[in-house]
């Protein structure tokens, strides 16, 4: 995991990078990010990556087109970006 993690933060403008699990818990962090912004983030991403498979899931069933399996999301706002 933590050489995921490291991989992800050779991209340029990484600040951070993390693992949560899905129900909103830090599994694992690297980069300048304190533990309670950490906790923050992760429950967001488990949070919009469950939005994401229900609308994924809803769409596949309802429009016949081809949308699941949801495979992440990425959210842009101010200065940063969170992806997943």
């Amino acid at each position: 995991m933590s050489a995921d993690l490291n991989k992800v933060m050779q991209l340029a403008g990484a600040v951070a990078a993390g693992h949560f699990s899905a129900d909103g818990k830090m599994l694992a962090k690297e980069g300048h990010i304190d533990d309670e912004t950490a906790h923050m983030v992760a429950m967001m991403c488990a949070a919009n990556t469950m939005m994401g498979k229900m609308q994924a899931e809803n769409f596949s069933k309802h429009s016949q087109m081809h949308w699941a399996p949801f495979h992440g999301f990425a959210v842009s706002a101010g200065d940063y970006t969170v992806c997943t």
